[in-house]
């Protein structure tokens, strides 16, 4: 079964097409839904190319093709139809719907681009649905003696401004009508979430427990109990939840989040969760949890970060941190309600009641444009963070009729990290105090390593090892890169190794055997002969903190390394003395309004 998403401000369109059969719903923006009567289906053929064509000369790299029965030509390259080109060459008037006939119930829901001076008007994105379609149909057009297939992994939307996501689903009309039900019926709890979760038999357990977010879901929950689309999007997202695996197709990208597979978390080189994957994981869960279709990438990636790091224990802001920065101080102006309400819901307008009566027309343009990043351009988004800055602190100016300076709290988060505040968890705002660790007044105590344990100045966490065996390790090299690999070797007395480099094909070693280098043999040869005496691989798979009594009751791995870190929620930062003890170093903490007390003291000001 396939499926088309269509977004715009005025309704979400959802639709459906299996072996011909096509249905959809309609979520219109005051909550009620609609099924979307098949009949419009029919318009849909217009475009479609038949089995009866003709092949003719290629035009501009294009093949050309023209079907017999309609006697419009439709143009391929790259494997699928341009359908800016059919519009071009086969007559503007004569193909626009604003020729033919058609129901209310089309033009209500239909997008319109001009090409020349004719408006060309097209229903559900009909190119789209084509797409789809001809898919189905598995319809291959040979052109001489190339083959042509519909390109089922990209949808060029240049010509319209309507949003479309693609995917395979597993439903089927009876149980998408119950799904239908569901949301205009009830409101959805968290236990509907956290059924479906357990349900999956896509995951761990471990990796259920740690989707089970309560309060967050709840949260969500109560953002979103308002929005039929999305309670659908929530449920369909929740379905048969998955996380899985990628190698590689997104450069420089410990995982995604896509709407077109609304149930699934990537985690690039997933096998399992571990500090970093649940890092990830976590900021991949809010995306999930977010409005599918948000038009201002600089706030969506920068709450997901911030939600993650407060909503889920031992997760820390580690990503997009000129972002955040920037969203933290625009929530520290306006309030971060508005700013959730947004990327929950996709509703912008809260935010813009907020921002832009205190900026003029330029700077609230540009305030807009600076939201809207590109990941892939750097150097871009550098100017952009930068003007958004400045536009910051003009805000604040006419806001509060004063200098941004004057904000003890913003100028904090400008000048460091050692700020503890939290903007949307209200169990942590209400329970734990907002504060700053001053690091210019500062108090050392020396003592043990034992005593830091103990009085939990001093965190010990175990690295968890998994060995490879050498037998394997060339197969795993096959389906990863040495990234946390780690290699012990033995040698016979007289070789010296200098250097290893990984290779899917397995490693090679340079080194001196009595004074003879020795360049890039393969390990194996080296076992062979018998200079190679014993190899060890592993890489950390996981980081685990000990509890003090596990740590002095040696509740340990030996083999295991132990790192000891500052407890930064005690201390400032520690150093080792010549004697082998510890210097624990204490910082002042200054106690700051919480973000709901620095609101309530603005508004009572006011």
């Amino acid at each position: 079964m396939e499926t088309v998403r269509i977004h715009d401000n005025n309704c979400d369109i959802v639709l459906y097409l299996n072996n011909n059969n096509y249905f959809g719903y309609k979520f219109n923006k005051d909550n009620t839904i609609e099924k979307i009567d098949k009949n419009i289906f029919k318009y849909f053929d217009f475009f479609m190319c038949s089995n009866n064509y003709s092949v003719l000369p290629s035009e501009n790299d294009y093949k050309v093709i023209l079907d017999n029965e309609t006697k419009f030509k439709h143009y391929f390259k790259g494997g699928s139809e341009d359908y800016e080109m059919f519009f071009l060459n086969n007559g503007k008037e004569l193909i626009s719907f604003t020729k033919r006939k058609s129901n209310l119930n089309i033009k209500n829901i239909s997008k319109c681009f001009v090409i020349g001076t004719v408006t060309i008007c097209l229903s559900f994105g009909a190119y789209q649905l084509i797409e789809l379609h001809r898919s189905n149909l598995s319809q291959i057009q040979q052109i001489g003696t190339q083959t042509l297939v519909v390109d089922k992994t990209h949808i060029n939307t240049s010509s319209s401004n309507i949003i479309v996501s693609k995917q395979n689903v597993d439903v089927n009309e009876q149980d998408e009508a119950q799904v239908i039900e569901q949301v205009q019926s009830n409101e959805i709890t968290y236990e509907d979430i956290a059924s479906l979760i357990n349900n999956s038999k896509n995951l761990s357990e471990e990796e259920k427990i740690f989707l089970n977010n309560n309060k967050l879901i709840e949260d969500v929950l109560k953002t979103i109990n308002n929005s039929s689309i999305s309670k659908y999007d929530l449920l369909k997202s929740f379905k048969d939840i998955d996380i899985s695996s990628y190698y590689g197709e997104y450069d420089g990208a410990d995982g995604y989040y896509k709407p077109s597979t609304p149930n699934v978390i990537y985690i690039e080189n997933y096998d399992g969760l571990t500090k970093k994957t649940r890092d990830t994981g976590a900021h991949e869960i809010i995306h999930l949890l977010q409005n599918h279709y948000l038009e201002y990438e600089l706030l969506k990636e920068a709450t997901a970060e911030i939600i993650s790091s407060e909503y889920f224990d031992g997760v820390n802001v580690n990503a997009y941190q000129d972002q955040v920065f920037l969203t933290k101080k625009l929530m520290e102006i306006i309030g971060p309600e508005c700013v959730w309400n947004y990327v929950i819901t996709g509703d912008f307008s809260f935010i813009e009641m907020q921002v832009k009566p205190y900026l003029d027309g330029n700077d609230y343009k540009m305030f807009l444009d600076c939201l809207n990043y590109d990941y892939y351009d750097e150097e871009e988004n550098k100017i952009k963070t930068d003007n958004l800055n400045q536009i910051l602190d003009r805000l604040y100016k006419n806001k509060y009729n004063k200098d941004v300076s004057e904000d003890q709290i913003i100028l904090i988060l400008s000048n460091s990290s050692s700020l503890v505040r939290y903007y949307f968890n209200g169990d942590k705002i209400n329970q734990e105090n907002s504060y700053y660790e001053d690091g210019n007044t500062i108090t050392a105590s020396v003592m043990t390593i034992n005593e830091a344990v103990l009085n939990e100045y001093v965190i010990v966490e175990e690295e968890i090892k998994e060995f490879i065996s050498s037998d394997q390790v060339y197969d795993y090299l096959k389906t990863h890169d040495n990234k946390g690999l780690t290699r012990r070797c033995s040698y016979i007395d007289d070789f010296k190794e200098i250097k290893s480099t990984y290779t899917d094909g397995g490693v090679k070693v340079t080194g001196y055997l009595e004074g003879n280098l020795l360049t890039n043999i393969d390990e194996k040869e080296l076992i062979e002969k018998g200079i190679l005496l014993s190899c060890k691989y592993f890489y950390v798979k996981d980081k685990k903190r000990l509890t003090p009594k596990e740590f002095f009751d040696g509740e340990y791995d030996s083999s295991n390394k132990l790192n000891y870190l500052p407890n930064l929620e005690k201390c400032y930062f520690v150093t080792y003395n010549n004697d082998g003890e510890m210097e624990v170093y204490f910082s002042t903490i200054t106690d700051l309004p919480t973000i709901r007390e620095k609101f309530d003291n603005n508004s009572k000001a006011r």
